[in-house]
């Protein structure tokens, strides 16, 4: 279950959110600056909401439409599109291992793992 509400970060005054989780320091009044590790990283405000959202609920599916109602405060409207492009700049903003935590479920979502994912190889 899906421990942030759509709207959750809109109700908060700059500073009130802070994670300091997997080493990466979300802090509402530093944004757009999120730590990683020891290195500060440039991410959109709407970059920095997704991130939040799959923080707070790691290890678990966060729906497209949450993370869309989250990060643009409107409505989903069913295109996914907007939630995808952000996670893929985010993605690439992330120093290694982190991007390689953030794991796409198809047709329902992403989530974050708490370690990077271990690859068998046949």
């Amino acid at each position: 279950m899906i421990t942030v509400a759509p709207d959750a970060w809109n109700q908060v005054a700059d500073g009130d959110i802070k994670l300091d989780l997997l080493s990466i320091i979300l802090d509402s009044a530093q944004m757009p600056t999120t730590l990683i590790g020891d290195a500060p990283v440039e991410v959109s405000a709407m970059q920095s909401k997704i991130l939040y959202v799959l923080i707070a609920n790691l290890e678990q599916i966060c729906p497209i439409k949450v993370l869309h109602e989250v990060a643009t405060n409107r409505p989903y409207e069913g295109n996914p599109s907007v939630v995808r492009t952000h996670m893929n700049h985010l993605r690439t903003k992330l120093p290694d291992p982190y991007s390689d935590r953030i794991m796409t479920v198809r047709k329902k979502g992403f989530l974050m793992l708490r370690t990077k994912p271990v690859v068998a190889i046949a």
